[in-house]
């Protein structure tokens, strides 16, 4: 087990979001350090994030804006957060990766795979209903080049039919 902790923020953020996500990410902070930086937004926060071109969507229509909230945005501790967001600005601008940003490319890219592996897991088990998708696969076909909006610390449920 580990000495991993959230912030007071952080579980303020957890707080917010659907117990399936409050579960996913409680199992993930027993191996992995993170951090909690949105769950529910409401339409003054949402509508920011619209216009800073962080999210697609104005309010009401993300998934951050149900109560509890359906999405969630986390990043793995530590993290350069001005190198994160050169990739995700790189990226949303149809441009590569600047080779002194790749660690927070990668670190980041590790994290996702741990959540959704989690995630996975949970949902197998049946201790969650929803399947966890990410930002840089929102249609969960791991083909991450047909993405048209990259938003890697977001996270969010869906119910997915059986086949």
């Amino acid at each position: 087990m580990s000495d991993f902790k959230y912030s007071d923020r952080s579980k303020q953020h957890l707080s917010t979001v659907h117990p399936d996500l409050q579960l996913v990410f409680n199992t993930v902070l027993k191996v992995r350090d993170h951090s909690i930086v949105c769950g529910h937004r409401d339409e003054k926060d949402q509508n920011a994030a619209f216009k800073a071109n962080r999210s697609q969507l104005r309010f009401p229509q993300s998934n951050h804006n149900k109560l509890p909230s359906l999405a969630v945005d986390v990043y793995p501790y530590p993290l350069d957060f001005a190198r994160l967001n050169r990739v995700e600005d790189n990226l949303r601008a149809g441009k590569g990766i600047a080779r002194r940003d790749l660690d927070e490319w990668r670190r980041l890219d590790q994290f996702i795979g741990y959540v959704l592996a989690v995630a996975d897991q949970l949902y197998i088990e049946g201790k969650i209903e929803h399947r966890v998708f990410n930002g840089s696969d929102w249609d969960g076909d791991s083909i991450l080049s047909d993405q048209g909006f990259h938003d890697l610390p977001h996270f969010e449920l869906r119910k997915v039919s059986p086949k």
